[in-house]
């Protein structure tokens, strides 16, 4: 899997209050690189590719006949790109605005000419550690027609390519909306990738812990609980776009398709028990770095305490043999201040050993 991302330093945009409905504002980061248009157009026999030009004449773009035809558009910083794809497949403007609002959750949406899935395509960077977010919308126009829209350049479909072009599996024997499920399953299995992935660093995390609790620790408990609220929101609004999708809505379930349907419904529930379990790991990690640091605190306490109660009787009788009276009879005896010496080292020995005894 290869994904590259470029940005440039454009702060990401938002819709502007009370504009019109259908109106066409990428609110996206913009990509370093041009926007690119891949087609691929294969049914069983036969396998066509072409990246045409990004320009006006997508919107009489000719695609054969007969043929599963999957059109995938890298980068929507150029809106009248979608424009134009919107003008070629008769898509309503309220659909294009969706594909370029970027904080739309993931949803199923019918329209009038075509079904609009959402989706969102996590990719982890090890670097920071962190979950990166790109929206993905997929546009099932009909049983031989369906767009992929993409951020940026670079995704987790490369397996799904490979088999088209390889001919292997049921996916060339099959239409669009088997080629949809392909996708989006390829999207998920990503997730189990992104959850293994973190659940490996917070066993890292928990040896440090159980080692060296400190504040750093804390810290990365809650970096790691905000990339599971991530994954989370990504994760459980699919579920109910895959249950619309198998109560028919959109109309992309076709008999033959519904049992993998079904299958990806049980990967999306897995998914959501693995995130909920991590999420339970991760507050069990921050009570037990919570108690590692009281442990420690209190041992260091407990230190400090029996120095104290070991050398409480040895600074009385320092304090009693530093007064300055005229009159004390120790102060003139020969022995003296090695018979006090003697005497403290026997309460400092026996006081040392009843307290190791009590503390025990």
């Amino acid at each position: 899997m290869k994904i590259k991302k470029l940005f440039d330093n454009t702060p990401k945009s938002t819709l502007k209050v009370a504009t019109s409905p259908g109106t066409l504002e990428y609110t996206g980061r913009n990509y370093v690189n041009p926007p690119h248009l891949h087609v691929i157009s294969y049914n069983e026999a036969e396998l066509l590719e072409q990246s045409p030009a990004c320009d006006a004449n997508i919107a009489h773009l000719n695609l054969p006949a007969k043929h599963v035809n999957w059109l995938d558009l890298e980068g929507l910083q150029k809106t009248e790109i979608t424009a134009n794809l919107g003008k070629r497949f008769n898509l309503h403007a309220l659909l294009l605005e969706d594909v370029l609002n970027v904080g739309h959750r993931p949803k199923l949406e019918e329209f009038e000419s075509a079904a609009l899935v959402i989706v969102k395509m996590l990719t982890y960077n090890k670097d920071s550690r962190s979950i990166e977010i790109e929206h993905i919308s997929i546009i099932a126009v009909d049983e031989w027609n369906m767009i992929t829209l993409q951020e940026v350049e670079g995704d987790v479909f490369t397996p799904v390519r490979e088999r088209i072009r390889k001919s292997s599996g049921k996916i060339r024997k099959k239409n669009a909306n088997y080629l949809i499920y392909a996708l989006i399953d390829a999207i998920v299995d990503n997730y189990f990738l992104i959850i293994e992935e973190i659940s490996g660093q917070l066993e890292e995390l928990e040896i440090e812990i159980l080692n060296q609790p400190s504040d750093k620790a804390i810290a990365h408990i809650h970096h790691f609980k905000r990339q599971m609220i991530t994954l989370r929101k990504a994760v459980w609004p699919l579920r109910e776009v895959v249950s619309g999708i198998l109560r028919g809505e959109g109309e992309m379930l076709d008999d033959g398709n519904e049992v993998y349907m079904k299958d990806l419904y049980g990967n999306i529930i897995q998914v959501i028990e693995s995130v909920e379990l991590q999420r339970d790991t991760l507050n069990g990690l921050q009570d037990l770095c919570f108690s590692s640091i009281s442990n420690k605190m209190n041992n260091s306490m407990k230190t400090l305490a029996v120095m104290s109660t070991i050398f409480m009787p040895l600074s009385l009788i320092a304090g009693i043999y530093g007064m300055n009276f005229e009159y004390m009879p120790e102060l003139h005896t020969k022995y003296g201040y090695f018979m006090v010496l003697f005497s403290m080292l026997v309460i400092f020995v026996a006081t040392r050993l009843y307290v190791r005894k009590i503390t025990q």
